[in-house]
């Protein structure tokens, strides 16, 4: 199965075309970088040539960010979508964070 990433070319993103992203289970007011940044700016996830890898080059910025605000990173299971590269876990952050992040 080819990951739902966007390729840049063709028609914009449907609703839930990035779906596989967003499958993981987190605590309340938590969020993976993966699943907020398909969920919240889809146009811009969708020109992502590779979502998955640039997303994942985030994820050492979004940990110093939220140290830095004294707020905790959780370890979860990985969206399918990174399950199917053979990731099983990654990070989730509050979302307050994850909001300024990527704005």
């Amino acid at each position: 199965m080819s990951l739902p990433a966007g390729t840049g070319i063709g028609l914009p993103p449907e609703n839930n075309q990035f779906s596989a992203f967003q499958t993981t289970r987190k605590p309340r007011g938590y969020e993976t970088a993966h699943s907020y940044f398909s969920q919240h700016n889809p146009e811009a996830f969708w020109l992502l040539l590779d979502a998955a890898q640039e997303v994942d080059a985030d994820l050492g910025p979004l940990t110093v960010m939220t140290l830095e605000k004294g707020r905790e990173v959780i370890v979860v299971d990985a969206p399918t979508a990174l399950q199917e590269r053979g990731v099983y876990k990654t990070l989730a952050f509050p979302e307050l964070i994850l909001r300024r992040f990527y704005r």
